[in-house]
């Protein structure tokens, strides 16, 4: 992807997807903690991604990546999935298979949802509402079977989650279909039979919600964030409530450009070079101690390590050995110092996939 496509990515996601959540909407036991990351773009520290280890994944006629939705840690592969494809590879970055394949009959899907990894099975949930299940045999993966999402679900799903951690439930990012009148909540927590556990308060405004945000877990609760979305929700004991919201400061969007998409959208085609947080996602570290986000901001990906302990927000960009700035597909697996980042090849690599850089900060 080029670097200017990093914009056009940007504001075709805020096109699809913005909703504005607030602590405010939403009741919660603990309360939401309010992080101040009041920064400029002159608080940003450039980093060289050639200091840092990297896995380039390969590139061939079988093995296009394009732009990465998700990653997971499959034992000793990567899985990485597309709108269209999960693609296996190897720690080193070789190609080994694609799992599943685009369809409509067994072992085939249409437009990928949301994967999640439970144990040693791989769950891949399509726009069918159909979740295929896959296991490890060496190089390949089996297939097992097809679920369908039941009937009975009152609202559309975007995203499914679960984890070995928490064998109770099923988490859902809801997806609004735009019917006047309609409200839907962001995220519904269920049980293994499909019955409701909680919902949220927040809803999705009108116009929809089309991008899914991965969830992850750490320690005792589940997070989940979303684009364009200031908040972070908590998932913990069968209860959905907001547990960090950013404080932007004098980065934040114009009080008359908040709030939706139609006016958000203007203000970025208006002011390119302005220096307005958009929040991408955000990942909880697995020792619970940091928060770490992808933001975009005039032309910029930008990381931010936020310190739970320490109230410390710090603003991090790379740049490519030649010089030009890197653009960030996605960020996971982070510790106290480590982030894993996956970054675009350089605008002067067109015949290439992005590349793992696992990434250790002072």
């Amino acid at each position: 992807m080029k670097t200017s496509g990093l914009i056009l990515q940007v504001l075709n996601f805020v096109m699809l997807c913005v909703c504005m959540v607030s602590c405010t909407s939403h009741h919660s036991e603990k309360g939401c903690r309010i992080l101040n990351v009041d920064k400029k773009e002159s608080d940003i520290q450039y980093l060289k991604l050639e200091d840092y280890s990297k896995i380039e994944l390969e590139f061939s006629k079988s093995s296009i990546v394009g732009s990465v939705s998700a990653v997971f840690a499959y034992g000793d592969k990567w899985l990485i999935q597309t709108t269209r494809r999960l693609l296996c590879f190897e720690r080193d970055g070789n190609y080994l298979c694609d799992i599943g394949r685009y369809g409509r009959g067994p072992g085939e899907h249409l437009d990928i949802q949301s994967v999640y990894v439970v144990g040693d099975t791989i769950a891949i949930l399509s726009s069918s509402r159909k979740i295929d299940m896959y296991v490890n045999s060496g190089n390949s993966f089996r297939f097992i079977e097809s679920k369908e999402l039941p009937a009975n679900i009152p609202r559309p799903v975007a995203l499914l989650y679960a984890d070995t951690e928490f064998p109770d439930y099923v988490y859902a990012q809801n997806l609004y279909n735009g019917t006047p009148g309609v409200t839907t909540p962001v995220l519904t927590l269920y049980d293994k039979a499909w019955n409701i556990v909680d919902t949220s308060l927040a809803v999705l405004p009108s116009g929809g919600w089309r991008i899914s945000s991965p969830f992850t877990s750490s320690r005792d609760a589940v997070y989940h964030s979303t684009l364009a979305s200031d908040t972070i929700h908590m998932i913990k004991d069968g209860r959905i409530t907001p547990r960090f919201s950013f404080d932007w400061g004098e980065s934040a969007f114009p009080q008359e450009a908040r709030g939706s998409y139609s006016r958000i959208l203007p203000y970025i085609i208006e002011n390119p070079k302005d220096f307005r947080i958009l929040h991408v996602r955000s990942y909880i570290s697995e020792d619970g101690g940091f928060i770490f986000s992808l933001l975009h901001a005039a032309g910029k990906s930008i990381l931010l390590r936020y310190d739970l302990r320490a109230d410390k927000p710090e603003l991090y960009a790379f740049k490519h050995a030649d010089g030009t700035p890197a653009v960030i597909q996605y960020i996971f697996s982070s510790s106290q110092n480590i982030v894993n980042v996956v970054v675009s090849p350089p605008d002067s690599k067109e015949d290439a996939n992005p590349s793992i850089y696992t990434v250790t900060l002072n």
